[in-house]
């Protein structure tokens, strides 16, 4: 067992290493330029399509789900501990510069992420129901003839999804723990909060995280801005730092980077 750990640290240590670096930003410029840097250039039509109508709460004329339903849980899936600690581990490791990289990687991976919901969209199908459904599972198969891949995808999905799942509950538990909570009790919780989200399917889900999400956003920048008042004199040392040293020792600022990046896929996938 122990070998099988070391060997699964060992392949994941190198792949979210240079070869992610490498399909991540490299990729996303790429594609950005195949593009014609469409993403960027149409900027303005995203937002005012997406965040402007994202407070619309009726349902859309050609779709099951709100503006404010689909935003919410998007910002459902990227609110989390991998925006906040993702971040502070690439300062550690690379310095206040890696700030300046983890804003070119993001960048780069706007036209990942434009050009894979993109080729949802094109490759969805309607199921028995009559409901529209997409994403890798179907758009790997339809789009490259390769039935096989979209359900290799689906298959890794599942196994993935299943220990991530347990790791967050996981989590979870260990911080109530922390703070005096039955661990028996709190899992039990934790259990079946999350079986009465999931079981209702993507709009039960959605009617969870549209009612969550604003107290989620509101804690996170209230949170940031709470931790900046109360550093408030180490502020503008901060920002010099930043400046002085997001143009230094590139290679490590790169390295820092890649310690974000661990946390990204979710980011990514969702």
């Amino acid at each position: 067992m122990n070998a099988l750990l070391e060997a699964i640290l060992t392949f994941t240590n190198w792949i979210w290493g240079i070869p992610m670096l490498i399909l991540l930003v490299g990729g996303g410029c790429f594609l950005a330029v195949r593009l014609n840097m469409l993403p960027y250039r149409k900027l303005p039509f995203i937002l005012t399509h997406t965040i402007g109508k994202s407070f619309t709460k009726s349902e859309g004329s050609d779709g099951q789900f709100s503006g404010w339903q689909a935003a919410s849980g998007a910002l459902a899936s990227t609110l989390g501990a991998g925006n906040i600690v993702g971040t502070a581990m690439a300062i550690a490791f690379g310095g206040p510069g890696s700030v300046f990289w983890l804003w070119i990687a993001g960048l780069a991976a706007c036209a990942v992420k434009y050009t894979e919901v993109t080729t949802a969209m094109l490759y969805r199908e309607i199921d028995q129901k009559g409901n529209w459904v997409g994403g890798p599972q179907y758009y790997l198969g339809n789009a490259t003839g390769w039935k096989w891949t979209g359900e290799l995808y689906t298959i890794l999905c599942l196994f993935a999804l299943f220990f991530a799942a347990s790791a967050q509950i996981g989590s979870g538990v260990d911080h109530l723990v922390a703070l005096g909570a039955n661990r028996t009790l709190s899992a039990l919780i934790l259990t079946l909060f999350c079986i009465a989200v999931v079981v209702g399917g993507m709009r039960n889900l959605l009617a969870v995280s549209e009612k969550i999400v604003p107290f989620m956003s509101i804690l996170y920048v209230g949170g940031a801005l709470l931790v900046i008042l109360l550093n408030i004199e180490n502020f503008p040392h901060a920002l010099c730092l930043y400046r002085k040293s997001r143009s230094r020792r590139v290679c490590r600022r790169y390295a820092g980077c890649l310690y974000q990046m661990g946390h990204l896929p979710w980011s990514l996938f969702q």
